[in-house]
């Protein structure tokens, strides 16, 4: 039996070889496996020193 963080890393194994967003399964162009907002979430997240602020994170999603 399958426990929740097999079924979860299967789903997001088998969008990404798929050419979907691992994370919100938006379609992708090329070899990539996360579209530029999940990527720019991600990095707040699990940067220690990454306190961005609601108006920081919007201008940094836009220039990107």
């Amino acid at each position: 039996m399958l426990n929740p963080t097999d079924i979860t890393t299967y789903q997001r194994s088998s969008n990404a070889a798929a050419g979907y967003c691992a994370a919100c399964t938006k379609p992708l162009n090329g070899e990539i496996y996360f579209c530029d907002e999940c990527a720019h979430e991600a990095y707040v997240e699990t940067d220690p020193h990454g306190v961005m602020h609601d108006e920081e994170a919007e201008k940094a999603v836009q220039e990107s």
